[in-house]
Formats: C-alpha cells, sequence, structure tokens
C-alpha cells in the first residue's frame, strides 16, 4: 500500500505560461536527504540549439515519525540561438507532508508553498526566452525561472481491500496568485487555480513485485489579466502504469503513462485551440548494486508529442525521440554518495544532458 501512495503523490513539474500538473513531489516516510546536483542540458531542434544550466538544491527533512518537510530551491541560466539569456535564481518551493493511520487504511496529508524569489517582470526578449524553455516538449529541469505565491493543499488515501490489493484516491487544489510576468504590465496577470482528482490501485505479484496504475483528472479555472478572463486552459486526463520489482539490491521501474489534453479557449478571440499537445510515453530504469558502494542505474524512455493545430511555430509539430541514460553511483561515506548523470537523446529532438553532484542520506 506504501507504494500506491508515492505512485499517487507523484506530479509532474509545474508549467508557468501553459498551465498543467503541479511543482510538488511528496516523500513518505524516509529519512533525511539533500541533494546538490547540477545539470547541464543542450537541445538541438530545427536547427536552433537551446542550453540550460540548473543548480538544484533538494532536501527532505523528517518531522517526527509521521511528517516531513521538503525543500526545492537554486538557480538556472538559460541561453539559446537567436534568444535573450535568462538566469536567475528559481522559486523556492516548500511542503509539508503527514502520514495518518486511518480506519484500516493511510492518510496522507499535504501543503505545498511556491514562495515567489525567482525573477518575475521580465523583458519582452526575455519573456520570449522563458515561454519557448517552458514548452513540455524539451523537458529542461527549470521550465520556470519565477512565478507568483501558489498554495496547493492535497490528500492521499489508501486502503488495503485483501492481501496484495490496495486502491487508493487523491484530491488536491492549487491556488495560483497573480504577478507581472512582463516588465510595465499594468495589470497583474492570475493564473487559473486548479482540482485535481485521482484513483489508483495497487496489485502485489510476489514478494518483490508489484503493478499500480491510476487515473488522474484536471480542471482548470480561467487566467485573468486585471478582471478579465484571457485564457482558460482545457482540460487533462491522464492514465498511468507501473511495475515496480526489488529483485535482490536492485531495483526494476516500468512505467507507461498516456495524457490527453482537452483544447482550450481564449475568450476574446472566440475559438478554442490546443496549446499542450497529448502525450504517450513509457519510461524503463533499472539500478544495480555492482558492490556494497558502487551502484549504476541505467534508464530508457520513448516520447511521442502530437501535433498543435492552428500552430507556425516549428515546436508545435508532432515531435518523437528517445533518451538513453546512464548514473553511476559511489558512496563515499556511509551517509555521503556522489552521482553522476549523463542522458543522450535522438529522434526528432537531438542533444544530450550531464550532471553530477553529491547526495546526503541513505
Amino acid at each position: 500500500m506504501k507504494h500506491l501512495l508515492i505512485f499517487l503523490l507523484l506530479v509532474p513539474a509545474l508549467r508557468l505560461y501553459a498551465q498543467d500538473g503541479a511543482p510538488y513531489q511528496y516523500t513518505l516516510r524516509q529519512p533525511a536527504r539533500i541533494e546538490v546536483m547540477p545539470v547541464y542540458q543542450s537541445f538541438d531542434i530545427d536547427g536552433r540549439t537551446l542550453t540550460e544550466f540548473t543548480v538544484p538544491v533538494r532536501a527532505f527533512v523528517p518531522l517526527g515519525r509521521n511528517h516531513g518537510l521538503t525543500f526545492l530551491g537554486g538557480s538556472a541560466g538559460a541561453s539559446g540561438d537567436g534568444l535573450a539569456d535568462l538566469s536567475s535564481v528559481t522559486d523556492v518551493q516548500i511542503a509539508l507532508s503527514g502520514y495518518y493511520p486511518m480506519g484500516g487504511g493511510s492518510l496522507v496529508a499535504n501543503l505545498g508553498v511556491n514562495l515567489p524569489s525567482g525573477k518575475i517582470e521580465l523583458t519582452p526578449e526575455e519573456f520570449q526566452t522563458a515561454v519557448l524553455f517552458g514548452q513540455y516538449v524539451f523537458d529542461f529541469d527549470a521550465p520556470v525561472f519565477g512565478q507568483g505565491l501558489n498554495v496547493a493543499p492535497g490528500l492521499t488515501y489508501a486502503h488495503q481491500i485483501a492481501p496484495g490489493l490496495a486502491a487508493g484516491l487523491s484530491a488536491a487544489y492549487q491556488y495560483r496568485g497573480p504577478f507581472k510576468p512582463l516588465v510595465d504590465m499594468q495589470d497583474d496577470y492570475d493564473p487559473g487555480d486548479e482540482v485535481t482528482l485521482a484513483a489508483g490501485l495497487d496489485v502485489r505479484l510476489a514478494s518483490v513485485w508489484s503493478v499500480s496504475g491510476d487515473v488522474g483528472f484536471t480542471r482548470y479555472a480561467a487566467d485573468r489579466v486585471g478582471e478579465a478572463d484571457t485564457y482558460t486552459s482545457g482540460n487533462r486526463i491522464s492514465v498511468t502504469l507501473g511495475l515496480l520489482g526489488r529483485p535482490g539490491f536492485n531495483t526494476l521501474r516500468l512505467i507507461a503513462r498516456h495524457r490527453i489534453k482537452e483544447k482550450s479557449e481564449a475568450p476574446g478571440l472566440g475559438q478554442t485551440f490546443q496549446v499542450i499537445p497529448n502525450l504517450s510515453e513509457a519510461f524503463a530504469e533499472y539500478r544495480a548494486r555492482l558492490t556494497a558502494t558502487f551502484f549504476v542505474t541505467g534508464l530508457a524512455r520513448a516520447r511521442r508529442f502530437a501535433e498543435l493545430d492552428a500552430c507556425a511555430d516549428p515546436t508545435c509539430r508532432a515531435r518523437t525521440y528517445f533518451d538513453l541514460g546512464l548514473m553511476p553511483e559511489v558512496r563515499l561515506a556511509p551517509a555521503l554518495t556522489l552521482a553522476l548523470r549523463g542522458t543522450y537523446r535522438a529522434g526528432d529532438l537531438t542533444g544530450f544532458e550531464l550532471g553530477g553532484g553529491l547526495i546526503y542520506g541513505p
């Protein structure tokens, strides 16, 4: 049942200008952990090279047996051919989570807060860079530099129906505060709030194998500039299936996901259009313990983004690409690990990622 709770609580990274997802990832009942993992990403699309260097700082601090605090911050710099450079610290995100036995099941309550600390009030040239780097097709580590105050409470409940079978439900609300994305903007831009509902199942196949699946639905309120509704994001439906195995000291994860994004609406234009592409993806990760102090993780991912309609920008075309990566880890001390990360991307979007850093914790 613990695997199902974690599965339901994992959510994708927040995007700023096209609403989708939530910014927080919660963890249940784990020891303290701190990660500093700088990453350099460089991607080529239609003859244009985009690069980003991020220095994320992640931390989890347990607060007693059943509560924990998650922190995410850092800095990022983005540049590209024909684009203005953009660099800043990123917004600080903090999440408080609590785990409670209840009625033969388990309840997880969480509260996430995005604190405005990154760069906003961008010049028109910087804004163009921010919008491009926020496109989902690239999957940059820092797709958003700064935004307003966001507050996201959520509840997840999982119950064991029978031996080896558990079901769960989750609900979350995200308040998005107003801010000024452009310098000299007269009125605040107020992103629409979100409501997300999800249901999932977890089936244990054997002592070390389990299958999980969930269905999620997100509804968005209208974005506003001043008192006027300017944009309403279409509803999002996602279906995710996962296989988790822990044979010996090794771990295998297989995940398949399909996301459907309904068309969005701009009241002033009187029409609907596809802003965020539908997405199908499959992900495989295998972490092997080669010695007591040396681990290697291999990963593979395939992603297919559907074409956006009524859009002349080349990033709106259908895209398929594949990632292959290798992540070695060396245990320098009982609670200190050196981790490296390298990923190669091929297909309609090419490039690579290189990173490395230190992890304090198990």
